[in-house]
């Protein structure tokens, strides 16, 4: 059950962040970098309202849309940093 936070029994997950992006992918095109963390999917957030252990499969789902990723991303001279990104993903998980 979900409390007021969004939090699943109490527990908030947090996405890693990304270790690889594969030359050529959806992630590639849009602009995503080794580094950077998934905050929203679509205005959701990952960890609250997206498990983040099924962001594939709900990135999956929206193949072929266009869609909104917030992400952070470490500032080289300061500190991470919202960057608002539009992906088209295709319709495999582990895009």
């Amino acid at each position: 059950k979900r409390n007021r936070d969004g939090a699943v029994g109490g527990i908030k997950l947090d996405a890693g962040p990304i270790a690889s992006v594969q030359a050529g992918s959806p992630a590639e095109r849009a602009g995503l970098l080794p580094s950077d963390k998934l905050a929203k999917i679509n205005g959701r957030s990952v960890g609250l309202e997206i498990d983040p252990l099924k962001v594939p499969h709900e990135l999956a789902a929206l193949h072929g849309q266009e869609v909104e990723l917030v992400i952070t991303r470490q500032n080289p001279t300061g500190p991470r940093e919202e960057v608002t990104l539009k992906v088209v993903p295709e319709n495999r998980p582990g895009w």
